[in-house]
């Protein structure tokens, strides 16, 4: 199990620190004879990462104890990864490719890829954003209002990717506000626009179905050009996907972007969970992150 960082322990009274020294060794009195312990940064607890990969992975984990950090999505998971407070994590590729940039990932290594990530926007039926064209150049040329999620999140990640590889889409307001209450609140005019990230597989994720269950919200497809220019050492981020968004036998469907689920973990990991991770990866993936048919 990772160290979490040190801090100063000399203004704790005796009782303070006998209760941190207890919370400290939970996770460890849980473990069985011969068991080791592994932490996963994954995500909000209901979304893809946590309750599909995340459940999925631990399943093929055995002799292994998964602890999991539940996190406000990609962008923390990069950090925790990186401060050792995670030894594996899962992050979207366009995240990865903002942090790479910054020079954050130094010390991180990919392990491999588990499955397409795509882009949704949600918009207000005859709002003032109608079309991905109106989030670069608004028709009353005031910007345009996007709720994003937390900034630790991987749609924040995504938007800031987005917004470098076309300057038109940094004017816009950007907010915080995440989950079905931007929805609701796109819905009552708070917002032109929410953006999050999902598996397009998961149907039953709950901003799909919070759309799905609105008359007066829509999914807009996304399919400018200039998203899908390689960095320039070739490396692929987006490509174009048409993504179903509703169940049924003949599902509506969208073009969007789409990006990667990665599977991170650090350069100084040890070497026998590296290699077994890569092997579950590698020979499992179907099982992690499960395929489904779409009609």
């Amino acid at each position: 199990m990772p160290a979490s960082r040190p801090r100063s322990t000399s203004s704790l009274v005796p009782g303070a620190l006998l209760l941190l020294a207890g919370l400290v060794c939970l996770p460890l009195a849980s473990l069985a004879a011969g068991e080791s312990a592994v932490w996963l940064a994954t995500g909000p607890e209901g979304g893809t990462y946590r309750s599909i990969y995340g459940a999925n992975l631990e399943s093929q984990m055995r002799g292994t104890k998964v602890f999991y950090r539940d996190t406000a999505g990609s962008a923390q998971n990069v950090e925790l990864l990186r401060e050792g407070r995670a030894d594996i994590a899962f992050v979207q590729a366009d995240v990865f490719a903002v942090a790479f940039a910054a020079g954050e990932t130094a010390d991180l290594q990919v392990i491999g890829r588990l499955s397409d990530e795509c882009l949704y926007v949600a918009h207000r039926i005859g709002g003032r954003i109608g079309q991905f064209a109106d989030l670069k150049a608004p028709p009353d040329g005031q910007p345009a209002s996007v709720a994003v999620g937390p900034p630790d999140g991987g749609p924040a990640g995504s938007w800031r990717w987005l917004s470098e590889r076309d300057p038109e889409l940094a004017g816009n307001e950007v907010d915080a506000q995440g989950g079905t209450l931007a929805l609701n609140q796109l819905g009552v005019g708070r917002f032109d626009a929410v953006v999050w990230v999902t598996d397009p597989l998961n149907l039953e994720h709950k901003m799909l179905r919070a759309v799905n269950r609105n008359d007066a919200l829509a999914i807009m497809p996304v399919t400018d050009a200039a998203l899908l220019e390689p960095l320039a050492d070739g490396t692929v981020i987006y490509k174009k996907q048409k993504v179903a968004l509703t169940g049924g036998f003949r599902p509506k469907k969208v073009e969007t972007i789409c990006t990667s689920a990665l599977v991170l973990m650090r350069r100084d990991a040890d070497t026998a969970l590296v290699e077994r991770v890569s092997d579950v990866i590698s020979l499992k993936r179907d099982l992690i992150a499960p395929r489904k048919t779409s009609n």
